[in-house]
C-alpha cells in the first residue's frame, strides 16, 4: 500500500474523463498510423449527457410503439449508426489530419474506417486513461 497522499482535487476522473485522451489510431494488424483523436471518458459530463438523452429517448420510442401495438426491430444498421455517432460525440479534437477539426469530419473518419469506431468506443470505456495512477 502507497503512503502518498492525494488532494479530493487530484482523483476527479470525471474532470480527467472531460479533458480527454490522446488515442493513436491505429489499422487493424496494430499499425499505428499517426493520427491522434482526444477521446472523451464515458464519465464525462458531455458522454453521460449524451447517453442518458439517447436512453430517453429510446425508451419514449419503445414506449409508444407498445402502446400502438406495432414494437419496430432495431436493425443491424441501427446499431452501425448509433455506434458511429457514440464514437463521434467521444471525439473532440485531432492531429495529424490536414483538415481542421469538425464532428462532420469526425463523421466522415469513422464512416470510412469503421475500425476506428471500436477503438475509440474502446478507449472512452478504459478508466486507465483518465485516471492517475
Amino acid at each position: 500500500m502507497s503512503k502518498k497522499e492525494y488532494s479530493l482535487s487530484d482523483i476527479n476522473t470525471r474532470a480527467a474523463a472531460s479533458r480527454g485522451f490522446e488515442l493513436e489510431l491505429e489499422y487493424p494488424k496494430g499499425t499505428p498510423i499517426g493520427i491522434y483523436v482526444t477521446v472523451l471518458g464515458d464519465h464525462s459530463t458531455e458522454v453521460e449527457n449524451y447517453e442518458v438523452e439517447k436512453s430517453d429517448a429510446r425508451a419514449a420510442e419503445q414506449m409508444a410503439e407498445v402502446k400502438g401495438g406495432s414494437v419496430k426491430h432495431r436493425s443491424l444498421r441501427d446499431v452501425i449508426v448509433d455506434s458511429h455517432e457514440a464514437a463521434t460525440v467521444r471525439v473532440i479534437g485531432w492531429r495529424g489530419i490536414k483538415e481542421e477539426y469538425s464532428p462532420a469530419g469526425v463523421e466522415t473518419l469513422l464512416k470510412n474506417n469503421p475500425d476506428f469506431t471500436d477503438q475509440i468506443l474502446a478507449a472512452s470505456r478504459d478508466r486507465a486513461n483518465f485516471t492517475i495512477a
